[in-house]
């Protein structure tokens, strides 16, 4: 429960649009590209992989 607390702090925050629109343009689909976690890594995460779930 610490971390959902912790994750949904974020929704006080009052963050200027001017900064979310530069962050949008650093951080998008052709700035960011591949695997969150290399294979070995991957091995020990299954949440990364619960589309496979089933």
């Amino acid at each position: 429960m610490p971390h959902l607390r912790e994750n949904l702090s974020i929704l006080d925050l009052d963050v200027p649009g001017e900064v979310l629109d530069i962050a949008g343009q650093v951080l998008n689909g052709t700035t960011v590209h591949g695997a969150r976690y290399n294979e070995a890594t991957l091995a020990e995460i299954d949440t990364e992989r619960c589309e496979q779930a089933g």
